[in-house]
Parts: C-alpha cells; structure tokens; sequence
C-alpha cells in the first residue's frame, strides 16, 4: 500500500504492518509510479541567487504497526521541519 499525505509519502509491504516514510519540510508533490516500484516526495527549493544558500529539513523512518495515521500524526507532532543543525 502507498500512502500520500503531504508532506509525507509512506509506502508498506504487502502485511500493511512494515512502513517506510519520508517527507520534506516543503513537498511540492508525493507521488509513485505503480508499473516501477518507486515512491516520491519532491522538495520544492527556494530560488537561489548566486551565492546564497537554503536548506530544506527532511524526514525518514521506519515504522512497525498498524495505525499508520497515528505515526504520521506523532511524527508531525515533533515538529521536525523546525529543527536545524
């Protein structure tokens, strides 16, 4: 099953109890392709002048259970996108 709820696109085996998710703090689309096993969230960068620099945060884990809304919705919960290094 492939799950899109933007910012995070999430994809399991077929048991629909292993997951993979991932996001970016500024997904512009998620998105996969059915006949390629593939999964995408596409960042969305601001335009850069010459010489500057911009940073996007992003988010991947992994995750075992079955409420996968209730992982989206602890994941989001962190705030993860405010964090920065």
């Amino acid at each position: 099953m492939t799950l899109f709820r933007p910012p995070y696109a999430a994809i399991s085996d077929g048991s629909r109890r292993r997951w993979v998710i991932f996001a970016w703090e500024r997904t512009q689309r998620a998105w996969s392709n059915a006949r390629v096993p593939c999964l995408h969230a596409d960042p969305e960068f601001p335009v850069c002048k010459p010489g500057q620099r911009h940073e996007l945060a992003g988010w991947f884990s992994f995750y075992e259970g079955e409420d996968i809304e209730g992982e989206l919705a602890r994941i989001d919960a962190l705030q993860w996108w405010k964090e920065r290094r």
